[in-house]
């Protein structure tokens, strides 16, 4: 195998803060700018009133049931929908409102409000999620976060908090191992130094994680096997701040990396082999490997001008390398079961894609090879990719009263670049008829994919909230005009440009929102967006392809008691999708072994509807406050379907054949999941019970592995299964800096469905038992 190359608290959760992510909003009193503007979301009274539904989930939850997997974490969030893949979460394919979920293309991820997939405009589809163990919490944003990011707002916004600056002379560690060699590591030390000039923190932090997986690679030939198919991740970060001694001028500097080997493949296993042992991969999977590595850095300027106005200036540069190292498909086949390949005998070279080898197309002959029963040619690519991100983004946030009006003025103006630079090989593993494989064959440096794609965004926004009485209106709009390029290289070994394209593309979202408040304990709130998402500048470029847009609205209510010790909101949504955007790759296959490339579609119409409920409080609590009953339940019910019969041309593609009314691939009807707690002054426990509807994996609603365009068989046809788990957690606090706890997932060891693709069935994680302590230390007084 090549190098890669080139080598460079309880659960609260709460409404939309209109103040605005980038400046905050200022009260005209008060001393400093102490806030990190890096939320969405803002103090709870704020949040209370504000017209959307959007969602944060403290970190307390992440440490209670040592969360580092974010599919286990949004099945909490109401209106969230995900594919499971690799079953630990490192590939993550999220949906909100019913949005296409293939990997979470349709999605604005952010960490600490700075873009942080790859490269958002020019790969959409990088299959890319910051690190959960790590984060101090999530915020979810959906109805409102049209106008203040971008560039993919139709399915929403979702922003990952790390940890804070600490304000004090603190530390934090915490340690946990577990069953299949699992071993979690998290700590930070933080100081604050008092200056001459203001106030100085510093916060160093550190993660890893290790697992050696829950599958195992079956045997074949002289390969033995392997029990290794887990994973190892270590992130690092370290954050400075600085504030001024009046509180006039705010400095904050983030510096952080990750790296990542996981042995992850695309080929899944046909239902039969599933039932018979769920947790198994085929030898030909015996090679594939991920590795990435991440770079992310932020620096961010507050000034407040005034009392009742705020600059700030954030200035960001990211990059990330990744080499997928994977099986890619059959690219020769014993047919006659004589031992040689039949392009060796002077024949037609017989090819397979992945999907039809594993759902036993050809008479099984393809199973067969994939198992290592049958001579064949097996192409093994690297998927070598180097991304980078950048930009600069300016706002302005503000106070003043016109009239019996309020006004919070938000105006915003972004900078950013992106590119992709494929340049990727593959290597030729012959197989014999005993399952032996060959030393491999390279080809030449690019010659499977060498191209280079970028983006620049110049993006202006505009927000207002307005408020009288108890009517508040959050009225805004937002324009980007993105410039592209598209390059194409040699695929000899020579990387050579041979191309240079280029192209426009102006958008914009836009909408109105409101809350109307029924005194301190209920609120009713209401909006209209058109959002949009944006294809990368080879679709745009070769393919014509239109961005993807949205219009929504959401319906509202909200309720907390007098002693904010039980809150409940519930929503109806509506959202129309045009021009589905099909992203390359999942949308149809990874091509086929004759060197067809996939491509990116526009499907057509969706339409998703639904309901969300959220309920969170104690249902009971002593009156001495030495014990409680917490719980919380959220329930989502949702119907997203094609408006129209969909317009794929692609005969591969999971949208071909989809007819009006067709349900929307892995998105459930219906999802719940219902958090029950017990907890005392030393100890506390805690259950969440989580159930998700059966969905269909394409849109033709087929439980069959067949494609029905082709008629051929095809492994990631078919029907996924209702699922109901149970997690667990202990913890029993030693003193008041050492927690011991336990935690059990999946606690009935359910073998269950998570997904049909890339490549055929993979199940979900089995029962996975930790156990460790953590504990934070202050020695001195915040201030």
């Amino acid at each position: 195998m090549r190098k890669q190359y080139p080598r460079k608290g309880d659960f609260r959760i709460w409404g939309l803060m209109g103040a605005g992510l980038i400046g905050p909003v200022v009260d005209g009193e008060g001393p400093a700018y102490e806030l990190a503007p890096v939320e969405v979301f803002g103090e709870a009274e704020a949040l209370f009133r504000l017209p959307g539904a959007g969602y944060r989930v403290d970190g307390t939850v992440i440490e209670d049931y040592q969360l580092d997997d974010i599919n286990r974490l949004l099945k909490r969030v109401p209106g969230v929908y995900f594919r499971e893949e690799d079953g630990f979460g490192l590939l993550s394919n999220i949906s909100l409102r019913g949005v296409d979920t293939s990997r979470s293309a349709k999605l604005t991820i952010m960490e600490d409000g700075i873009p942080a997939s790859p490269a958002p405009y020019s790969a959409p589809a990088a299959y890319y999620t910051p690190t959960l163990g790590r984060m101090a919490g999530l915020e979810v944003l959906k109805g409102t976060s049209q106008v203040r990011y971008g560039p993919h707002t139709t399915g929403g916004v979702i922003n990952y908090l790390s940890t804070a600056l600490p304000g004090a002379r603190a530390g934090y560690l915490r340690i946990s191992g577990g069953g299949d060699g699992e071993f979690q590591a998290h700590g930070w030390m933080g100081e604050r130094w008092q200056l001459k000039e203001g106030q100085l923190d510093v916060l160093a932090e550190l993660y890893h994680r290790r697992n050696d997986g829950f599958r195992s690679i079956a045997p074949a030939g002289d390969y033995a096997g392997s029990k290794e198919t887990g994973f190892e991740r270590t992130d690092g970060m370290v954050k400075l701040g600085w504030g001024s001694d009046r509180g006039r001028h705010r400095l904050d500097l983030k510096v952080g990396a990750s790296d990542l080997e996981a042995n992850l493949s695309y080929l899944g296993i046909n239902i039969e082999a599933f039932k018979r042992d769920p947790y198994t991969r085929y030898a030909a999977s015996r090679v594939d490997v991920l590795n990435t590595e991440h770079e992310r850095t932020y620096l961010r300027y507050g000034l407040h001008l005034s009392s009742d106005w705020t600059l700030s200036w954030t200035n960001y540069y990211n990059t990330f390398h990744r080499n997928w190292y994977k099986l890619n498909d059959i690219r020769d086949l014993d047919l006659d079961g004589n031992g040689q390949v039949e392009g060796a005998e002077g024949g037609s070279r017989v090819g397979m894609n992945l999907s039809q080898a594993v759902a036993g197309d050809l008479e099984g002959a393809g199973l067969e090879a994939l198992k290592g029963e049958r001579a064949a040619v097996f192409r093994v690519r690297a998927n070598n990719r180097d991304y980078y991100l950048g930009g600069s983004e300016v706002a302005l946030s503000g106070h003043f009263e016109h009239g019996e009006w309020t006004h919070l003025p938000v105006v915003g103006a972004r900078v950013h670049s992106d590119r992709v630079r494929r340049l990727q090989w593959h290597d030729l593993f012959h197989q014999d008829a005993s399952g032996n494989w060959s030393a491999p064959t390279t080809s030449a440096l690019g010659s499977d994919g060498n191209r280079r794609q970028q983006t620049t965004s110049t993006a202006l926004y505009m927000e207002d909230e307005i408020s009288r009485g108890p009517w508040i209106f959050l009225p805004g709009i937002r324009y980007e005009h993105l410039s592209l390029v598209y390059e194409d290289y040699t695929e000899d070994g020579s990387n050579q440009r041979i191309s240079r394209e280029r192209s426009h593309l102006d958008v914009w979202s836009a909408g109105m929102a409101g809350t109307y408040l029924l005194g301190e304990e209920r609120a009713v709130f209401m909006n209209y967006y058109r959002g949009f998402s944006v294809p990368d500048p080879r679709s745009i470029i070769r393919g014509d392809i239109k961005e993807e847009i949205s219009n929504s609205a959401e319906l509202g209510f909200r309720y907390r008691s007098r002693t904010r010790s039980l809150a409940a909101e519930v929503v109806g949504f509506y959202t129309h999708y045009k021009d589905l955007i099909v992203i390359d790759n999942i949308g149809s296959g990874s091509g086929d072994s004759a060197g067809q490339e996939p491509v990116t579609e526009n499907v057509g119409k969706v339409n998703s509807h639904g309901l969300e409920l959220l309920v969170h409080g104690n249902l009971h609590a002593s009156p001495d406050g030495l014990w409680s009953i917490p719980a919380s339940l959220t329930a989502t019910w949702t119907v997203a379907e094609l408006d129209g019969d969909s317009q794929s041309t692609d005969p591969g593609s999971i949208f071909a054949g989809g007819k009006d009314g067709s349900a929307m691939p892995y998105i459930p009807e219906f999802s719940l999941n219902l958090s029950l707690g017990l907890k005392t002054d030393r100890w506390s426990t805690g259950f969440s019970l989580s159930w998700r509807d059966s969905t269909y994996s394409t849109a033709s609603d087929t439980r069959e592995a067949i494609n029905p365009q082709t008629g051929n068989p095809d492994a990631r046809y078919g029907r996924i299964d209702s699922v109901f788990l149970l997690d667990w957690n202990l913890h029993y606090r030693v003193t008041d800096n050492l927690t011991l706890f336990a935690t059990v997932n999946n606690v009935l060891d359910k073998a269950y469905l998570g997904s049909l693709h890339p490549h055929g069935a993979r199940a979900g994680a089995p029962r996975q038992v930790a156990g460790g302590y953590f504990g934070e230390q202050r020695t001195q007084v915040d201030g």
